[in-house]
């Protein structure tokens, strides 16, 4: 299944290559984003033999999930060393300004990680060499699951998800997601639905756990820049927004006799300029 799997993204090479370069233009990924999500560098730092933890967090919501974890950790032990990888520019940027604005650039790394390619995963995960990988909610990548697994790693699941679109898919890809989480050494879930469902791809009871959302653990941000007078006001928050939604809720709240204050959160930060 994982061979089959291997070759096909190899075969979607032609449209995969396109889709990053316009991700790279459209976001301003620049070069790095192009070389290290298609496996081409690492960017690893090569004076840095092993890690001690890998956490990998896709966005910027699973990004701003890790906040107070690597706090935590480098609060306890200065000198471990960390690295992140995320996917896409807008969770780089936002995790190189808080490990800048945490003077943690001594202790946590970040990059972008390869697509599943699967020589760009062997590689990455023999270069990286971390004790143990933790995954942020939904991130089931085959070949990188089982590079970590074949080199005796831990494998976490941190906030595990799983949507029903999920559960749904054909039974050859339910399969290889079956086959992926075999290797997972644990589960913390978000819910007892998200338990039940990892449950339901042939996850062992043993191996799950249910603790909650992290992200109600995120670090507020909003009470520190916001001027008095607008936090006494009352106000509306939509939150990971999209284009066609925001005008949706903008005509609806136009009609409202007494309005309250609009908060918009896209979930897209690059269109935070085309929203003002």
């Amino acid at each position: 299944m994982r061979a089959v799997y291997s070759v096909l993204i190899y075969c979607l090479l032609p449209v995969i290559l396109p889709v990053v370069l316009l991700q790279m233009y459209r976001r301003s990924g620049g070069r790095d984003f192009l070389m290290q999500r298609m496996g081409w560098k690492h960017g690893l730092n090569a004076a840095i033999d092993s890690r001690d933890y890998w956490f990998h967090a896709a966005s910027v919501g699973e990004v701003q999930l890790l906040f107070p974890l690597l706090q935590q950790l480098l609060f306890r032990r200065r000198n471990f060393k960390l690295l992140v990888t995320v996917t896409t520019p807008e969770a780089m940027s936002l995790l190189q300004n808080f490990i800048s604005r945490m003077r943690m650039s001594n202790s946590v790394e970040c990059v972008y990680c390869p697509l599943d390619f699967y020589f760009a995963t062997r590689s990455f995960v023999r270069a990286a060499s971390a004790s143990a990988l933790f995954v942020v909610e939904t991130e089931i990548w085959p070949n990188l699951f089982h590079e970590v697994a074949d080199r005796e790693q831990r494998l976490h699941i941190i906030n595990g998800r799983l949507s029903e679109k999920t559960l749904g898919a054909p039974v050859m890809v339910r399969r290889l997601y079956r086959a992926s989480l075999a290797g997972v050494d644990s589960i913390a879930a978000r819910t007892s639905t998200d338990a039940q469902r990892f449950r339901s791809l042939g996850v062992d009871k043993s191996r799950l756990k249910m603790l909650g959302n992290l992200k109600r653990c995120a670090i507020p941000t909003f009470g520190k820049s916001c001027p008095d007078h607008l936090r006494q006001r009352p106000y509306v928050l939509f939150i990971s927004s999209r284009e066609h939604e925001e005008k949706l809720i903008w005509s609806e709240w136009q009609k409202l006799e007494h309005k309250p204050m609009l908060v918009i959160a896209p979930r897209h930060l690059q269109r935070l300029h085309r929203i003002s």
